[in-house]
């Protein structure tokens, strides 16, 4: 069996380490873009160990922010997270 070398001029070499490069960024780009986590009401409540009176409470002073979807209330993964930087400045 015989064996063929083939050797790329040092530009297609370049190109194709270009090409490399932008196909590793956008695996790291849509690893850290994940579906956005909603809770309810009752579910915040279970996390923080409290009443759904309170989660109320914290919604009506814009504590956390709520999104809906028809009469339905629930909250983001990030709305929970800057609620408690909020809380811990």
């Amino acid at each position: 069996m015989q064996t063929i070398e083939i050797t790329l001029p040092e530009s297609v070499r370049i190109d194709i380490q270009g090409i490399k490069d932008q196909i590793q960024e956008l695996k790291k780009d849509l690893e850290t873009k994940k579906t956005p986590k909603y809770y309810t009401r009752k579910q915040l409540a279970d996390l923080f160990d409290v009443n759904i009176s309170t989660i109320h409470n914290w919604r009506k002073n814009g504590v956390v922010k709520s999104v809906g979807i028809g009469s339905r209330v629930y909250f983001t993964q990030e709305a929970v997270d800057a609620a408690l930087v909020n809380l811990n400045n």
